[in-house]
């Protein structure tokens, strides 16, 4: 059902954007779709710091220099930003 939603949408778009005239592209800007995916990727840019940060955490060698930062804490909330961002951009566009 959510298939054939997703293809009735698209050919509506497509059938109410034939009949326009070429546009600039500022007006071709979508905003809120751009806007999320923009987050999504800085999200997944520190899912991928936190983790090679956790990663060098639990490879060190003095065993006592633990640091303060809560690598695995925050690579957790990266993802789910990351996944639900990403949702919300897909769903925006």
């Amino acid at each position: 059902m959510l298939a054939f939603e997703l293809v009735h949408c698209l050919l509506d778009r497509q059938q109410r954007n034939s009949h326009m005239p070429p546009m600039n592209l500022l007006n071709n800007f979508d905003a809120p779709g751009q806007i999320w995916a923009g987050i999504s990727a800085l999200s997944a840019i520190l899912v991928l710091a936190s983790s090679l940060a956790d990663r060098h955490r639990h490879r060190r060698t003095d065993i006592n220099a633990v640091g303060f930062m809560p690598w695995t804490l925050i690579t957790v909330f990266g993802v789910l930003a990351t996944v639900l961002s990403a949702a919300i951009a897909i769903k925006a566009s």
